[in-house]
């Protein structure tokens, strides 16, 4: 498997890559639903970012009628695995998810502070 082989590679305990990779494919469940929660909306969701990155790549976009960007399922679906060297895709899923991380705790913070001020 493309998102197993970077654990197989990196990792000298076995036991550890496996749990890993298992962990990984929880996170990725919905990359491989077709679905409005599945891989639709991080498609849907790059439409924009490409279009402001790279205004003519988005009109090109535009005009082949390319949206919601189908043509990077594989890309989202292995999480760029194909696309990258081993040790490119791990450096980028770990920033992924120290991103996700950061959110997490952020809105658990935001959460928490809106708590605080409801009990005053």
């Amino acid at each position: 498997s493309d998102l197993a082989l970077p654990f197989v590679l990196l990792m000298e305990d076995d036991v550890v890559a496996f749990w890993c990779f298992a962990r990984l494919m929880a996170k990725v469940r919905p990359n491989f639903q077709p679905s409005p929660d599945g891989v639709f909306a991080p498609l849907a969701a790059l439409w924009p970012l490409l279009s402001a990155l790279d205004p003519p790549l988005g009109a090109h976009l535009a005009r082949l009628h390319a949206h919601p960007c189908h043509f990077a399922h594989r890309m989202v679906a292995v999480l760029m695995r194909r696309d990258l060297t081993a040790d490119l895709a791990v450096r980028l899923w770990e920033q992924l998810w120290a991103d996700d991380a950061l959110e997490a705790r952020t809105a658990r913070r935001e959460a928490e502070q809106r708590a605080t001020e409801r009990r005053k």
